[in-house]
């Protein structure tokens, strides 16, 4: 399977693929997930694009991901949020709302919320331990975008993310 989300200017995520060759004579069945988010780069960085500005400016979405504890990689959907202070360029980028779809029935995953503190750096963001990783896309930042990889016990997630500010 695979999910897809987009804006204007960005688009991201997530889906697992199936190999098989029993066929062929062999005895591979291998599930492998993949995430990846893209867009069309702003103009100038974010520190050059809000110079001067202060107080906090916020991108809202969604996100897109796969349940790497399960073995079955049912698919995880939620909301996403990015939150940055124009004045430090750090901030968080939180998901929330995770559910994980498994048969066709929705149900809470694992943790229904996760928060990674950010910095941002030109026009990518990211968390210390490179979780999650991302972009603003759009001339003016309009959207931002990317993925999240925490493979801890207590999430074990792949997804794309993103989201309009």
């Amino acid at each position: 399977y695979g999910y897809g989300a987009w804006g204007r200017y960005s688009a991201w995520g997530a889906g697992v693929e199936r190999i098989l060759d029993p066929p062929l004579g062999g005895d591979r069945d291998i599930l492998r997930a993949g995430a990846d988010a893209f867009g069309t780069s702003p103009n100038a960085s974010l520190r050059q694009a809000h110079r001067g500005m202060d107080g906090d400016a916020t991108w809202s979405g969604t996100l897109l991901g796969v349940d790497l504890g399960r073995p079955m990689l049912p698919p995880v959907v939620g909301d996403a949020d990015l939150t940055v202070d124009l004045s430090n360029l750090t901030g968080t980028a939180e998901f929330s709302s995770l559910e994980v779809l498994v048969d066709g029935v929705s149900e809470a995953f694992r943790t229904t919320s996760i928060e990674y503190p950010i910095a941002v750096t030109g026009n990518t963001f990211g968390d210390e331990a490179g979780r999650v990783t991302g972009g603003f896309f759009g001339p003016d930042h309009e959207e931002m975008a990317e993925t999240i990889e925490d493979r801890v016990p207590e999430v074990n997630l792949l997804a794309g993310f993103g989201g309009v500010g």
